[in-house]
């Protein structure tokens, strides 16, 4: 059984399409977000992430920074 390539889009395609992406992640899809043409995040179903034993719900020190600042 061969997997289909995950779809990649562009950082600002992702900020002007969310909804339709997140019905395909709902769909089980998973969503490769790019900047600049190199990949930097993914958006994947939340069972997928769970499975994978992810503690992505726990941000890290970078990630509290960027949203809260210093």
């Amino acid at each position: 059984m061969t997997q289909e390539p995950m779809q990649s889009f562009s950082q600002h395609h992702v900020s002007e399409n969310l909804d339709a992406l997140l019905k395909l992640v709902q769909q089980g899809e998973e969503i490769q977000i790019t900047v600049d043409g190199e990949p930097v995040a993914r958006l994947v179903p939340v069972g997928l992430a769970e499975s994978a034993g992810s503690d992505s719900d726990v941000p890290t020190e970078e990630v509290e920074q960027a949203f809260y600042g210093d």
